[in-house]
């Protein structure tokens, strides 16, 4: 509650603001009543004016867009089918072959990120379409999270890489934080009943794993990106921050960008706040801009993630095969086409707006 106290003139101030939902029992019965039996009785009505409205945005937006949305679904269904391909070249190249043991290991884990960047790149594609700038920015940050840690196996944790260790340190990572996360569902109190659920022995044993971890790996392999804690020797604490500037020196910049839509940051609120000339009024749901941004990043991405999983030649006893190459190329142009057309569609967009504009002058005039 926000009282002001008294006025000027000693005597009490009776305004307040009062936020929080209140008790049920502390509200007037009847009207609760009246007002949710009114508030259901038409509801078919407003549902369906909001899906006609959202029908009518979503055609405009494809009026503008229909060229960079169609090369964006385009660049994944290639994608896919070059990430088939490598597979099934390496399998036919390893064959049998036991002493490929570990790097079918490594190239397993690329491939499941490569399945994660896929996933991700058509989540963004989705939310493009519907004009979802924001969630469509923040998925992308992902995509560059996962690209970082593509990119730091293939350079360092390969076999014949300086430290092929960091497969194995990735893939039991997640272990580190189950005391953490176990630990505060028991105290949370959100479970019907915890210590059933999460028993003290539970509890103990996920704490020994996480110890055992620390005492194998160091105090470091704690923090958010640890596996990786080999890089940045005397690094106390490693995130992905620390992973994209490694790998990419330029990628920092995009992944501040993206990180603002994540965050409740000041950024993000300024950005809710769309400006024209007759009116002003905070963004709550889509809009037809900033879309481009984000699907070249995350078509740029798709296509970096892939060159671990899609060689693009294989020549061994069994297999010369050079298609890869091919496949590449291919998806690297179909990156550039999205950009280009998603910006072209933008362009068409902010013109349309400024004749809009234009008219609404003139009438004022």
């Amino acid at each position: 509650m926000t009282e002001s106290g008294h006025t000027q003139d000693g005597s009490p101030q009776t305004e307040a603001f009062i936020f929080g939902i209140p008790k049920k029992e502390d509200l007037d019965a009847a009207r609760l009543s009246e007002f949710l039996e009114n508030l259901g009785r038409d509801r078919r009505e407003p549902i369906q004016a909001h899906l006609a409205d959202r029908s009518e945005f979503q055609e405009r937006l494809e009026n503008y867009y229909q060229d960079g949305l169609e090369e964006l679904d385009l660049l994944y269904l290639m994608a896919i089918e070059a990430a088939s391909w490598g597979h099934e070249v390496i399998e036919k190249a390893l064959g049998n072959d036991l002493e490929e043991t570990q790097y079918l290991r490594y190239y397993d884990v690329q491939r499941g990120l490569a399945a994660r960047c896929l996933k991700t790149h058509a989540e963004v594609s989705w939310l493009l379409r519907g004009g979802h700038s924001d969630g469509a920015a923040a998925r992308t940050r992902t995509i560059l999270e996962i690209f970082a840690v593509t990119r730091t196996l293939a350079e360092h944790g390969s076999p014949e890489g300086d430290h092929p260790e960091l497969v194995e340190r990735y893939l039991v990572h997640r272990e580190v934080f189950g005391f953490q996360t176990i630990s505060a569902i028991k105290s949370s109190g959100i479970l019907d009943d915890s210590e059933k659920s999460l028993s003290d022995e539970r509890v103990s044993r996920v704490k020994k794993q996480r110890d055992l971890l620390i005492l194998e790996y160091g105090k470091e392999f704690s923090s958010a990106c640890g596996w990786a804690a080999p890089l940045f020797p005397g690094q106390r604490r490693i995130g992905y921050g620390d992973l994209i500037k490694r790998v990419m020196p330029e990628l920092p910049v995009f992944y501040n960008i993206t990180s603002a839509p994540l965050h409740a940051g000041s950024d993000g609120l300024h950005d809710t706040l769309a400006v024209r000339e007759h009116e002003a009024a905070l963004v709550a749901g889509p809009t037809n801009l900033g879309l481009a941004l984000p699907a070249t990043i995350a078509s740029a991405l798709l296509v970096s993630q892939l060159q671990a999983v899609v060689p693009h030649l294989v020549r061994t006893s069994s297999v010369n095969e050079d298609w890869g190459g091919y496949f590449l190329v291919a998806l690297e142009l179909a990156a550039k086409k999205v950009s280009d057309r998603m910006f072209e569609g933008e362009e068409r967009v902010k013109e349309a707006e400024e004749k809009f504009q234009s008219e609404r002058r003139q009438e004022d005039a």
